[in-house]
């Protein structure tokens, strides 16, 4: 009897641990941010039955970030899918661009989109941490060119199935207006809400 429930405890244990595991922590410094990782995302992304995950990497100094935030967001409404938007700036209290940047997304977004940025595990200047996101992120049957503003689609097998980058824009489309790639690359892959 005493075997038995020390393995129902362990089994409990281990399902809780597993659940918290892909837990997106809040951000000590910025208690409306969740904190993000490859890792926890992914994993995330999996518990997300009905929807996938789009990740919107945003700088408020980057235009084309800020220029494409809004239509980026209404596709909540229409589509199965939940948004994380995502700044890559450091994490460290009284940041500027990124006091600034949540005052900008939370401006533009009537949905109330989740915010997250880049936990800990991150290190070293801007580019730096962005890059080595970029890096874990994207599979190796996907080519992507270092840059903002990008969309990245997560099934809810937690596989990426997309990421935008300036290059896909065709002739005529501008960094004002990524409309035409997401209609090309992100939309076909999401399920309309009934």
């Amino acid at each position: 009897m005493k075997r038995i429930t020390i393995l129902f405890v362990l089994f409990i244990a281990t399902n809780v641990y597993a659940q918290d595991s892909c837990k997106l922590n809040k951000s000590t410094n910025y208690p409306d941010l969740y904190e993000l990782n490859t890792k926890n995302i992914i994993c995330t992304a999996k518990e997300q039955p009905q929807n996938k995950t789009l990740l919107l990497t945003f700088g408020i100094w980057c235009a084309p970030c800020v220029y494409n935030l809004y239509r980026t967001l209404i596709l909540q409404k229409e589509y199965k899918v939940d948004i994380y938007v995502v700044l890559i700036e450091k994490n460290v209290k009284n940041n500027k661009l990124i006091l600034k940047s949540i005052d900008y997304i939370k401006r533009t977004d009537s949905i109330k989109t989740k915010i997250a940025i880049l936990d800990s595990s991150y290190t070293g200047g801007q580019n730096k941490r962005y890059e080595k996101f970029l890096t874990e992120i994207t599979p190796k049957n996907i080519q992507t060119e270092f840059g903002m503003s990008k969309h990245i689609l997560i099934n809810t097998k937690g596989e990426v199935e997309a990421i935008t980058d300036w290059k896909d824009r065709i002739e005529g489309e501008t960094w004002k207006d990524d409309s035409g790639t997401v209609n090309r690359k992100i939309i076909p892959l999401l399920e309309k809400k009934e």
